[in-house]
Formats: structure tokens, sequence, C-alpha cells
């Protein structure tokens, strides 16, 4: 997104048009998704059966303010013993509408179609004890949705569209799959202390977000224990997401004033030393 922003602001400057104005104009229509891929709200799977083992993260509650560029969950756990697991941060579920873009008569970008997914999270970040083949068959990972293939199996639509729609996640850090991250260290009881840590990135939704722990053992899969992990938006951060989300029209009357002021007070500091 900051890449396209860039360039087409390179392109209007050309036009005589100011590459900071353009710049930052851009810059504030892309903090604002389009209302077409929006997700509706839905709820991660529960963990069925209770909890066996007291799940723990820190820190317990994420605050997101303006200088916020991302953190740490640490993710901690005793278990009886060692055993295969997968640690899996969700945000809420639903549905993905997204606009497909390609090149017409091989020159513009354009609109080409429109692409959807059904039962996607927000945020997925997958943290695993091995190999995700030797977990448990593709089935039973399916059914606790541990993976990109238990996703793309509830989403629905082109396989090939869904893979390119998992990178653009990864590249924004909102989803993740790390086979190997959950470590274990003996206790002084005999058992296993299960730790992984996750990162959350700087974008990422305000909402509360359940951690699970699967485990795998003897090849019956079970929801160990699960708990929930506030992200709330605070201070300026918030009041523009407020601003921009409810109150629209002045969220782009704002962003159009800010423009005009950078683009003038880049002529007023460069402007004198131009050429004549």
């Amino acid at each position: 997104m900051l890449r396209d922003c860039v360039s087409v602001a390179g392109l209007l400057s050309k036009a005589g048009v100011g590459f900071a104005s353009v710049l930052v104009a851009a810059l504030a229509v892309a903090l604002v998704p389009p209302a077409s891929a929006e997700q509706a709200p839905g709820s991660p799977p529960p963990c069925d059966g209770g909890s066996a083992v007291h799940l723990r993260a820190d820190p317990p509650q994420v605050f997101v303010e303006l200088l916020y560029r991302g953190t740490v969950l640490n993710v901690q756990a005793d278990l009886p013993r060692p055993q295969p697991v997968a640690v899996v941060l969700e945000g809420e579920y639903g549905h993905v509408g997204l606009k497909r873009s390609g090149r017409v008569w091989g020159v513009l970008w354009m609109k080409v179609g429109d692409v959807e997914f059904d039962d996607v999270p927000t945020v997925y970040l997958v943290s695993t004890s091995g190999k995700l083949s030797r977990l448990g068959s593709a089935a039973t990972r399916a059914r606790h949705r541990v993976g990109y293939e238990a996703l793309a199996a509830r989403a629905g639509g082109d396989r090939s569209l869904f893979d390119e729609f998992v990178k653009l996640k990864e590249k924004a850090g909102l989803f993740s799959v790390q086979e190997g991250g959950v470590q274990f260290a003996p206790t002084d009881s005999g058992g296993a202390h299960l730790s992984s840590s996750l990162s959350l990135p700087p974008k990422v939704p305000a909402g509360r977000y359940r951690i699970r722990l699967i485990g795998f053992d003897g090849g019956t899969p079970r929801c160990l224990g699960s708990l929930s992990v506030p992200v709330e938006h605070r201070g300026l951060v918030r009041a523009l997401h407020d601003l921009a989300f409810e109150h629209g029209l002045l969220y782009g009357c704002v962003a159009v004033l800010v423009a005009m002021l950078a683009g003038l007070g880049t002529g007023l500091i460069f402007g004198r030393g131009g050429a004549h």
C-alpha cells in the first residue's frame, strides 16, 4: 500500500502536483480500509471441554498508543510432560471481501473483479512444537483450525488467491506460522514448562484475541487451555480511528487540509532553492 502511494505521488508530481501533498493525502486514504475489505464480527472456536492447563500471557493486555511499534506476547503454561502442541492466537472470524486488481491493455492497473472469503480471522498467529505435518492429519488440524490449510478449507474460493491473501497478511504481520516456536523446559516437579512468543504487529486491530493451546498427544487432539487477551487503542490513535470510521466526511476534510498544509510548507522550504 505504501509503495503504491509513493508511486502515484511520484507520477502526479511530474504533472505539477506537489509530491508531499499527494503523498500525505494518499497515506490518509490508505489508513482507512475500503468498505469491501471490512470483516464481519465473529468468534474464534471455543475450547471445548474446559481448560485442563492454566495458560498465561505477558503482557495480559495490550494498549496501542501513538508510539506503539508492536509487542511480543509471551505465552506460558505448565504441563505434566512435553507433548506435541500448537499455540494459536486468533482474532474474530468473519467474511472478507476484497477488490482484485489487474493490468488492463498492458498499461493501466484497474479493478478486474471481486474476491471473497468466508470464516477468516482478522489476526492468526500460530506457534508449534514441531512440524505441522507431525501434529496430526490434515483433517485433524482443520477441525481445530491449526495451519493455513485449515483456514483455506473453511474460506472457500480460489486456493491460489487465498494463498496470495495469506502472503499479504504475513507481510503486514497479521498472519504467521512458526514451526518449532514452542519450547519446553523441565520443572522442579518433573513436569514441563511451555513457552512461546507471538509477535503482534504495529497495525493490530483493537479487539479481544483468544489464545488456544492444542495438544496432540497420542494422536488425539484436545484443547488444553485458552485465555483472552484484549487489545485496546488509546489516545490519539483511538481518536483518529473513531474519526475515520464514525465521521468519514470530517476525516476526509482533515486529511485534505493536512495535505494542503504539507504541500505549502514544502514549497516554502524548498522553493527558494529552485532554479530561476
